[in-house]
């Protein structure tokens, strides 16, 4: 009986056989694969057999392998993952496919040598998932992991280091987790955890069944964060299937707004907000739409307080190295379209731009962009400022060529975060003729105001009381004289 060949290397063949052909996108293409998992690996394999694709197939065509056992593409896929993969990675597929072309390991490994490209850098050693508050609370999760046979393995920062040293150091806490231990991370300590990508947490029920941890890569986590969405606020996700970002800001917010255009992509994320909690503890509306046909007058658009804009971008940060630099051109107007008529809804306080692109054109150069558009504007409704993405963090954006925006920005990628790649900018509306702190004071006034009002009617109530209680003891004194 013949063995099927691993869904991984399906996928990854159909996705090299899209881009050779140039019929669609890789990233596109990648998302209708509903059932897909690993796509990060799934990504480097079809961009390293794209560009070594004639290589590898010359090499395995002179070494004696037939093409009759599979067509160039397919071993051109698990070729490359032989070629280039770390030797604890290896296929372990019985099907005889993958046996047949793993006969040619040696050559295939000169090959990965001669070209320079090694693979120990590459393969991510940890695995991200996040806590899904809206199902289960941190310390109830912590209980349950410890009944599936997971242990808890702390990070403890050397003491009297510098920040890039408790860095190194965190990533080799994180290189030597064990299959059956997990840890805090240390940037989103009580959102994220890291698991050794040995282990297998992500085939849990609490993972595939109960939504009780998401298995979102950490990097998604920073947009939230800097939106900081509270009890009371309304959030708008403008671009949001598949609702990974819609999902982690349910978690604080009172209601939700999530728009999307594509009919698949719209029923993917109407279908993962209400697996994850999301509708049915959260006031939320999904609009199947385009964002920029939807009038700002909408009554579905008045309430919202804070938004997030995290439109189509190139994605070029993960895979793509050779993209097409009038593409990423058209990507950024888009973008920039939706980021201003984002900021012109006037309920609006704060808003987070992101993409998952490394292009600056479509990073620090669209903020930069809509910060003069921004200082042109009327300023009834305010002024929209750019405010510095969660101080704390340590992965800035381009400082160098955009001065006084990059540094305000992130920028998460696998070289300086062990992420995915995220860019996350925070626009901040500065009310007309007061600075925040005039505002600060203001609501400080405001709430002495309202607890002094509270303590009036309290001493109100108590004097009542009272004096009800006075007059009670006054009518039993009398007639108890009477009798």
């Amino acid at each position: 009986m013949r063995r099927p060949l691993p869904r991984l290397y399906v996928v990854a063949t159909k996705v090299l056989e899209a881009r050779l052909e140039g019929k669609e996108q890789q990233q596109s293409f990648l998302f209708r694969q509903d059932k897909a998992r690993d796509l990060r690996r799934i990504k480097r394999l079809v961009c390293l057999a794209q560009e070594n694709f004639d290589q590898l197939t010359e090499s395995l065509e002179r070494a004696g392998f037939s093409f009759e056992v599979c067509d160039k593409k397919l071993a051109a896929i698990v070729a490359a993952d032989v070629a280039f993969s770390s030797p604890e990675y290896l296929p372990k597929s019985s099907n005889h496919k993958v046996k047949e072309i793993l006969r040619y390991q040696e050559t295939l490994r000169s090959l990965a040598h001669a070209a320079k490209i090694y693979p120990a850098a590459q393969i991510p050693r940890i695995r991200y998932a996040i806590l899904n508050r809206l199902k289960i609370s941190q310390s109830t999760l912590g209980k349950m992991l410890n009944k599936l046979g997971f242990i808890e393995k702390k990070f403890e920062a050397p003491p009297g280091t510098t920040p890039d040293a408790v860095i190194e150091s965190y990533w080799n806490h994180l290189d030597n987790l064990r299959a059956s231990e997990y840890s805090w991370d240390i940037h989103f300590p009580d959102d994220v955890l890291v698991f050794s990508s040995k282990g297998d947490i992500h085939m849990k029920k609490l993972v595939l069944e109960w939504k009780q941890l998401l298995m979102f890569n950490k990097s998604v986590m920073a947009p939230v964060q800097a939106l900081d969405p509270k009890n009371g606020d309304t959030v708008l996700d403008t671009c949001a299937a598949p609702g990974n970002k819609s999902v982690l800001a349910a978690q604080s917010c009172s209601g939700l707004v999530s728009c999307e255009r594509n009919n698949k992509r719209f029923k993917l994320l109407a279908e993962n907000l209400e697996l994850s909690g999301v509708t049915g503890k959260r006031r939320c509306e999904v609009i199947h739409s385009d964002f920029l046909k939807i009038d700002n007058s909408d009554p579905r658009l008045i309430k919202v307080t804070k938004a997030l804009v995290d439109p189509s971008c190139s994605g070029g940060g993960d895979f793509d190295h050779t993209l097409d630099q009038s593409r990423v051109e058209k990507l950024a107007n888009l973008q920039t379209m939706i980021l201003k008529k984002v900021l012109r809804l006037p309920s609006l306080r704060t808003v987070v731009y992101s993409t998952c692109s490394s292009q600056t054109r479509e990073n620090e150069g669209v903020v930069t962009e809509v910060l003069e558009w921004a200082d042109g504007q009327p300023e009834e409704n305010g002024q929209w400022v750019l405010e510095k993405a969660l101080p704390n963090l340590p992965f800035r954006g381009d400082e160098d060529f955009f001065p006084g925006v990059g540094d305000k920005c992130l920028f998460f990628n696998h070289e300086r975060s062990r992420t995915s790649v995220q860019f996350v900018a925070k626009f901040v509306r500065k009310l007309r003729g007061e600075t925040r702190m005039e505002i600060k004071k203001k609501c400080r006034l405001e709430t002495k105001k309202k607890l002094k009002r509270l303590k009036q009617k309290r001493r109100k109530h108590q004097k009542e009381k009272l004096s009800k209680e006075a007059n009670n003891k006054r009518s039993d004194h009398g007639r108890r004289s009477i009798k």
